[in-house]
């Protein structure tokens, strides 16, 4: 590996790295009041904009987990009181998620911070910088799915 890949490898590792944990701890800070963790965020927020609800296959794809991770998540926030299965017959992993009563009034606060701290964590970015930056990470993470195979 010559200099400039081990560099940019390193520098790229640490950036992903610090803003991970910067964003669970972030997340964690900003949930816990509501019996929450930083997993359960991006859960929520993908039911919260669903219209219909989802199954566990789709949310494991809009969340970028397995099954397993929603099964998990899905019974924690279903005990919590935030989530419910839609009516109907068949398994349970078939049914259809969606956001109890509860649930929807736990994701509008969550929405208003989310949203708060976006325009504060985004200053003096644009949005041409923010399309680069997302179809740079998009492209990322095509080519090491690519790799992990």
């Amino acid at each position: 590996m010559n200099t400039t890949a081990e560099e940019r490898f390193f520098r790229f590792s640490i950036a992903m790295e610090a803003i991970t944990k910067k964003l669970q701890k972030f997340k964690n800070s900003r949930v816990s009041s509501y019996g929450l963790h930083s997993m359960h965020v991006m859960f929520l927020c993908s039911l919260y904009r669903s219209e219909n609800g989802m199954t566990a296959g789709e949310l494991a794809k809009s969340c970028g987990v397995d099954k397993a991770f929603i099964s998990r998540t899905a019974g924690d926030l279903r005990r919590k009181g935030y989530v419910a299965f839609t009516h109907g017959e068949g398994k349970l992993y078939k049914k259809r998620m969606v956001l109890t009563p509860e649930g929807i009034e736990v994701m509008e606060k969550i929405s208003r911070v989310v949203e708060e701290t976006v325009d504060r964590a985004t200053e003096g970015i644009s949005p041409e910088q923010f399309e680069i930056f997302y179809n740079v990470m998009e492209k990322l993470d095509g080519n090491l799915s690519s790799i992990a195979e």
